[in-house]
């Protein structure tokens, strides 16, 4: 569960990581969470691009997400703000609830031993 909070949380919110290793910007912290997981075409478009599937005409914070997904995994999500970690824990709720198959495509790509998981 931990592991999902900590992929929304960067999916979501942080788009660019600063350079100088401090916190996650809060550019996308006003994204509406609730409205791309109730849209069904808004948000197989988010999660093919979040999967590799698709890459052209994907949301901007998706594709730079991709980049800094591995550090905001292996770090508990401690570059990220509240906002950011309560809009992961929705987002990896539904996903855990409603899509597991992706839930657990992610977490096998971003956290296959589990590790990260039990450390978050």
């Amino acid at each position: 569960m931990k592991f999902v909070i900590v992929l929304v949380a960067v999916t979501i919110a942080c788009v660019y990581a600063r350079p100088d290793g401090g916190a996650y910007p809060t550019k996308y912290d006003s994204i509406d969470v609730d409205q791309i997981l109730d849209n069904p075409k808004l948000r197989v478009i988010y999660e093919k691009c979040i999967s590799g599937e698709q890459t052209a005409k994907c949301p901007k914070e998706v594709d730079v997400l991709k980049e800094y997904l591995t550090d905001a995994i292996k770090t508990c999500c401690e570059k990220c703000s509240q906002k950011q970690k309560d809009g992961a824990r929705k987002v990896f709720k539904y996903y855990k609830a409603n899509n597991p198959a992706f839930y657990n495509q992610l977490k096998s790509k971003h956290d296959p031993t589990g590790e990260f998981e039990t450390k978050c």
